[in-house]
């Protein structure tokens, strides 16, 4: 299949490498569709297939095969080796001047590339940009979008974009785009060793270490059926997804955070989190008791992991914490909003993982 379609990239028009991660997204492929209708002239669809075992990798090919010849790359992974591991895997093997990662319960629009070439040309700063997320239930409605982080680490559900380029703290990983320089910059994408969730902030807080600008782009729009990543929906207090994101977040303060500000708020979102399973312990929940606790075990292993992980990451800093904090919520803030959160999710209300 040729490399390109409709002539050669220019500046102008750069080439959009799009990283479609897939793990038995089979009831999602009729989404996948809609990555061929974009209109954008110069792109390729790099299709990873992470272990995939529901027949969705044939599902994709056979797709593919109807739109030819357009640009199409298949990267299949014998094993599922985990949302961020496997997005690395696309990245390194994108050839873009910019690159979108999306989830495989995604559809987007017919223009949905050309708004973020632009605003990235408008803006060299600019290192990522997050579609609008809109509900694929209801397509009229925004979907539920987690951009602002707390400062102890927690994520929070984000208002409704008040400008066509919205500043936050983060942007999602289900349909985000990256400059290459930025990646260039950073030397590295998702830790891999994140395995699943936090990923996407963990990057967009490197990025403005490094100080670019993160947003969310109206123009730009992407429908979102949530739960493709993860068997079921990953609203539901998954015992793996608790175990993931306690260690995750607490991984990332760890490794961006200065010094001063490490000592305060690494131990607190550790007492957060034993707070948190102990509140599941007393509801007799002890699977996901258990599952939060795992989780600080995990990151207290994985200390001499995440100490060179951190000399990295500091030595490549150009911005102090006091240029990155404003675009985060307050610790006071964050424990108001937080504890909300819990209490819709002890209460059964399925709040997302990543506020536990």
């Amino acid at each position: 299949m040729t490399a390109v379609r409709d002539g050669r990239p220019s500046s102008a028009q750069p080439l959009v490498s799009v990283v479609l991660l897939n793990y038995n997204g089979l009831r999602f492929a009729r989404l996948w569709e809609s990555f061929f209708r974009e209109t954008y002239p110069h792109r390729e669809i790099l299709f990873v297939d992470n272990g995939s075992t529901d027949g969705s990798g044939e599902a994709f090919r056979t797709l593919a095969a109807r739109y030819a010849p357009q640009a199409v790359r298949v990267v299949r992974l014998e094993q599922n080796v985990g949302y961020s591991e496997g997005n690395n895997v696309g990245v390194r093997e994108a050839r873009g001047t910019v690159v979108a990662v999306v989830n495989n319960d995604i559809e987007v629009s017919e223009d949905w590339i050309a708004p973020v070439v632009q605003a990235f040309a408008s803006d060299p700063k600019l290192g990522v940009v997050q579609s609008r997320l809109m509900s694929l239930q209801n397509r009229d409605q925004a979907d539920r979008v987690w951009n602002r982080l707390d400062a102890w680490g927690f994520s929070h559900a984000a208002p409704e974009p008040s400008a066509e380029l919205e500043p936050v703290f983060y942007a999602e990983g289900a349909a985000m785009f990256v400059r290459r320089e930025l990646l260039d910059d950073l030397g590295s994408f998702y830790p891999s060793e994140f395995y699943m969730l936090g990923e996407d902030a963990d990057l967009c807080w490197r990025a403005r270490m490094r100080g670019w600008r993160v947003g969310v782009l109206t123009t730009s729009r992407a429908w979102h059926a949530r739960g493709g990543t993860e068997e079921g929906s990953v609203t539901k207090r998954n015992p793996k997804v608790l175990r993931a994101i306690t260690r995750n977040r607490l991984a990332m303060l760890f490794t961006n955070y200065g010094r001063a500000r490490q000592l305060v708020f690494v131990p607190g979102s550790m007492a957060l989190a034993v707070v948190r399973g102990a509140l599941l312990w007393g509801r007799r929940d002890r699977t996901h008791a258990r599952a939060v606790f795992a989780g600080l075990r995990d990151f207290l292993h994985d200390l001499p992991v995440l100490s060179e992980r951190r000399r990295r990451v500091q030595g490549r800093r150009t911005v102090p914490d006091q240029g990155v904090v404003p675009f985060m919520m307050g610790p006071i803030d964050g424990l108001r909003s937080l504890r909300s959160l819990w209490s819709e999710s002890l209460q059964g209300g399925g709040a997302d993982p990543r506020a536990t």
